[in-house]
Parts: structure tokens; C-alpha cells; sequence
């Protein structure tokens, strides 16, 4: 019987993994997309001041 409740254990616990795999790519997203556009507002501050 103790082998049904450690399979159990490892199904109810994956949706927690893939929700946390998941948050963790949106928030690699949002950080590369930030850079971006920082680097961006940076190149066109630097433009307008050589203008």
C-alpha cells in the first residue's frame, strides 16, 4: 500500500512543479523583454543627446 500513496504524492505534487516551471519562464520572459527595452530607451537617450 505504501507504494500507491508515494505514486499519489508524486502526481498531486507535479501541477505544482509545471506551475512553478511555468512562473519562472514568464518571469525570464518579462526580464529579457524589461532589457530590451531599457537598452533601447538608453540608445535613444544617447541619440537625442548627440543630435
Amino acid at each position: 500500500m505504501g507504494g500507491h500513496v508515494e505514486a499519489l504524492t508524486c502526481i498531486s505534487h507535479h501541477p505544482t512543479v509545471e506551475a512553478h516551471d511555468t512562473t519562472a519562464r514568464t518571469s525570464l520572459r518579462l526580464l529579457a523583454v524589461l532589457n530590451v527595452l531599457f537598452k533601447y530607451a538608453c540608445a535613444r537617450q544617447a541619440a537625442r543627446a548627440s543630435s
